[in-house]
């Protein structure tokens, strides 16, 4: 009996020491990351496509929709917000320079100006020691700006300012990425080629990855091009750059962005979780631009039916507009922690005190505020904030 009783002691003990075992594992900053990410649709585990056993993550629906806010993000903060810059939809193989070469050879585009687009490319791993991550295919943010050659400089400063305040305003602070400065000559490897450049590169759980470069190619792709170049089309490439005194080829300032690499940042970079009390608190905040969900609507009250028509209106008149999520289940409270997990930047609440005098209660995750507006200013806020 005794026998019996040692070891089953024995055993419960075993059992509490590989629970601690794994409770100490998966207290990993990374591991953590990963998990609730997951949990949260914001990434998945997938089949390694070459066939090994290796675990290889991927996006899952939430971060495959941050993907396209990104895109359209990057569309409205470069074509719609700055006047000489072009946003081209197609997706081609077509050299940045033969854009350029079309848009120089129409009159009314004047040295200096650019354009934005994506690239696509197959299937990518993203992978070192600790995280594999693939995609069926991999996105770039492309700007490329001609402009005078003594202005280059200037420019490619210019622009590398513009990339930082853009990744601030998706979420992706200055303290979670370094900038360093390169020549071609100390990076021979390059796959492209860069007089100067600034290479961005967040730090992650797992190390430094470089997310974005911002490069001043000078003229080497105009005096290097592979095509023809009809002589009337070449005069027109031609800028005149008053503080040499000389006609020439414009330089080109471009700048390349890694999608996923850019997204698993912001994700990674953003997952906190912090001990209150006996509780442990877990959020993450993503800005307006990217948040797969909006805003959340929560009527706070489902047995009066005024509140509960007001609140289904409201969340299939704000559903047309951006993603809405609406739940009437659970105290205000814990439906703001369960909206905070899954990073969405604004909650209205249905009151039915206020319906009546037409109000309904704004909450701002961003800045920490509440405010009681209509259903139109409430619209009107979220949709600008978002096209910012």
């Amino acid at each position: 009996m005794l026998t019996a009783k040692k070891d089953r002691f024995e055993s419960r003990n075993e059992k509490l020491l590989n629970k601690k075992i794994s409770s100490r594992e998966l207290s990993d900053p990374l591991e953590l990351a990963l998990a609730f990410l997951t949990a949260k649709k914001f990434l998945c585990s997938v089949k390694d496509p070459s066939g090994s056993y290796r675990k290889v993550w991927s996006f899952g629906s939430f971060g495959e929709k941050m993907v396209d806010n990104l895109i359209m993000a990057w569309q409205n903060s470069t074509s719609k917000k700055l006047g000489n810059i072009k946003y081209i939809d197609e997706i081609s193989d077509k050299s940045g320079t033969e854009y350029l070469i079309e848009m120089l050879d129409v009159e009314e585009n004047k040295i200096p100006f650019g354009f934005s687009r994506v690239t696509e490319f197959k299937e990518k791993y993203f992978e070192n020691e600790k995280f594999i991550f693939h995609s069926k295919t991999s996105k770039k943010l492309i700007l490329e700006y001609a402009t005078v050659p003594s202005t280059s400089k200037d420019m490619l400063m210019t622009w590398l300012d513009f990339i930082a305040e853009y990744f601030e305003k998706l979420g992706l602070r200055s303290d979670d990425f370094e900038i360093e400065f390169q020549k071609l000559e100390d990076h021979p490897e390059a796959e492209h080629f860069f007089f100067e450049r600034y290479s961005i590169k967040n730090i992650f759980h797992f190390g430094l990855e470089e997310i974005a470069t911002v490069s001043d190619k000078i003229d080497f792709e105009f005096e290097n091009y592979e095509k023809r170049f009809p002589d009337d089309k070449k005069q027109k490439c031609f800028v005149f750059d008053e503080y040499r005194g000389t006609d020439g080829f414009p330089h080109v300032i471009d700048v390349e962005i890694d999608v996923n690499k850019f997204i698993l940042a912001v994700l990674l970079n953003n997952f906190h979780q912090e001990r209150v009390r006996t509780s442990t608190v877990t959020s993450l905040t993503l800005s307006q631009q990217l948040a797969p969900i909006k805003c959340a609507v929560f009527p706070l009250s489902i047995i009066d039916k005024k509140t509960k028509n007001s609140a289904d209106e409201i969340y299939k008149s704000f559903s047309r507009l951006f993603e809405t999520a609406i739940e009437e289940k659970g105290t205000l409270e814990m439906r703001m922690i369960q909206f905070y997990e899954a990073g969405v930047p604004y909650y209205v609440a249905v009151d039915p005190d206020l319906i009546d005098s037409g109000l309904y209660t704004l909450y701002d995750n961003k800045y920490g505020t509440k405010s009681e507006l209509t259903y139109d200013e409430i619209a009107q806020y979220i949709v600008s904030k978002c096209e910012e």
